[in-house]
């Protein structure tokens, strides 16, 4: 039974993770929609069109093997407007300038705004073009028209 309120103030809760992830700080989206509510949600790379849940807190990497692996708990930072966190940018990426609009791109990673889709933040530092890597963003998620 619920009364209602606050059931998790946690930042970063645990999901199933269909996809292999990495590293920290993809984008991910929901995952399939058969699932037990509260029980098991899962999580995916996002595919750069759909709105985003979280970023990945954690890989989903063998402690052992050091390979990442899909169908196992991962841990989700929520968007939180503000938060300044690292996410993976494309191989093709375009150049972009401190206080760009970074959107996601397929993949969990992200891009320079390029037309309509999900703005996940604000670039708070510079990035050449086709260089890949990480790069540090302001969290800020809205939908771009174009």
């Amino acid at each position: 039974m619920s009364y209602g309120g606050i059931t998790n103030e946690a930042r970063t809760q645990p999901f199933v993770a269909e996809d292999a992830i990495p590293n920290a700080g993809y984008v991910l989206m929901p995952g399939t929609a058969d699932q037990t509510a509260g029980l098991n949600l899962k999580v995916k790379l996002n595919n750069g069109s759909t709105e985003p849940v979280g970023f990945s807190y954690t890989s989903t990497k063998h402690p052992v093997t050091g390979v990442a692996t899909a169908n196992v708990q991962v841990g989700v930072t929520a968007l939180i407007e503000g938060t300044e966190v690292e996410v993976p940018v494309v191989a093709s990426n375009a150049k972009i300038t401190q206080w760009d609009a970074i959107e996601i791109a397929a993949g969990g990673k992200v891009d320079k705004k390029d037309g309509a889709g999900w703005i996940v933040g604000h670039a708070l530092e510079d990035k050449d073009a086709t260089t890949a890597g990480y790069i540090r963003i302001r969290v800020c998620k809205y939908y771009a028209a174009s």
